[in-house]
């Protein structure tokens, strides 16, 4: 006769070996996919060592790099971002996943407006065609 605590310990190790498994697969999803608006495109993210890995490794191919901390230092997400051009166009409008938004846009002047907790920060960049241009946006 098989005691409960038998069955238990039978069914405990398989159910911990598959939670274990689903709680790796989600931690290793990768990035979102770059988005596409208006003629640039962008990609959000870093939470976590292996994300912020694959960001920073696609750092080369966006010639704009943006990361919001808080007056701590700590990293923020959920910040809406909205990026205009010279005549007022809007160029990317979106709420980042994560402490860092690259973006591929035309060469040009531009102004990046975020917003966090009713909180307005505004900067104005030049992008240049190649390279990137980092900017710091402190909440």
């Amino acid at each position: 006769m098989i005691s409960i605590k038998s069955a238990i310990a039978t069914c405990a190790l398989p159910l911990a070996l598959l939670a274990h498994q689903v709680m790796a697969d989600d931690m290793a999803q990768p990035l979102q996919p770059q988005q596409t608006e208006n003629g640039g495109s962008y990609i959000s993210g870093g939470v976590g060592d292996e994300e912020m890995t694959q960001l920073k490794s696609s750092r080369s191919d966006y010639n704009l790099h943006v990361l919001f901390t808080g007056k701590g230092g700590e990293f923020e997400s959920g910040v809406k971002v909205q990026v205009t051009g010279a005549k007022g166009q809007i160029v990317l409008d979106t709420t980042t996943t994560g402490p860092y938004l690259y973006a591929k846009l035309p060469a040009g002047k531009y102004k990046i407006n975020a917003t966090l907790d009713d909180k307005v920060q505004s900067r104005t960049v030049q992008v240049a065609s190649r390279g990137g241009g980092d900017t710091h946006i402190v909440f």
